[in-house]
């Protein structure tokens, strides 16, 4: 009687999981109350459908330590090299050959079915995974690399417009346009512009406020007068 030949059928959800693990600590120990405690799965489950495929594809020795080849799975360079190494050791050269198209997955569970003497569900469970080497492809969430780094190192473009820029235009938000508030100086010819709050269903209210300058006022007193008003008018819109 031939001897039952098994294949990993590691899930697709753990693969990409416990990747995630190694990049954020390489150092970790793979057991199965680690399993359990970060993979929401009990022990026995960890043990019978976790470890033994990370043993068979050679990411863990005996001691649930990582390999060599674990470490180099963590780096987005190094992702499709290593899925090449899995399907080269762990399948036999009859599957690779046979396996032109990476879609044909009924071909590829017919397969399983027939050599390892597994049933459908199993079958099913070993395609996904093999198919998943084939592919070689990391998920754009799943990235690491130098590119998605630099791209969260880049400064968020800041889409709304500086302040004063809104001030000149007469309006606080492009969509509203408000009418402004018009404040006449006594004894001076300046007249300062201020934008109303933006409240589309509110009525525009025009507020003139009138000040009393000391003609003994030298220029820098002047300015602090008009900075001290710009600042406490800009408090009543807040």
């Amino acid at each position: 009687m031939a001897s039952e030949i098994s294949y990993p059928k590691l899930s697709v959800t753990n693969w990409w999981a416990l990747r995630k693990k190694f990049q954020s600590n390489p150092n970790i120990k793979i057991t199965p109350g680690f399993l359990a405690m970060h993979f929401e799965m009990g022990e026995d489950s960890a043990r019978t459908n976790v470890l033994p495929p990370l043993r068979a594809i050679g990411f863990i020795d005996d001691d649930g330590r990582p390999t060599d080849l674990a470490y180099d799975w963590r780096d987005d360079e190094k992702y499709g090299e290593v899925c090449d190494v899995i399907r080269r050791t762990v399948y036999p050269q009859e599957l690779n050959d046979a396996v032109i198209d990476p879609a044909d997955r009924v071909k590829v569970e017919t397969w399983f079915k027939n050599k390892a003497r597994v049933g459908e569900a199993s079958a099913r469970k070993m395609a996904a995974f093999y198919l998943m080497l084939c592919e070689a492809v990391i998920p754009g969430e799943q990235r690491n690399g130098k590119a998605n780094l630099e791209a969260a190192q880049k400064p968020k473009e800041n889409k709304l417009r500086p302040v004063t820029s809104r001030i000149e235009q007469g309006s606080l938000f492009a969509e509203d346009k408000p009418q402004p508030q018009t404040i006449h100086v006594s004894d001076s010819k300046d007249v300062i512009t201020v934008p109303t709050s933006a409240v589309s269903s509110s009525p525009n209210i025009q507020i003139t406020i009138q000040i009393q300058l000391s003609p003994e006022y030298t220029p820098d007193q002047l300015d602090q007068v008009f900075a001290s008003l710009m600042k406490n008018i800009k408090k009543l819109h807040e």
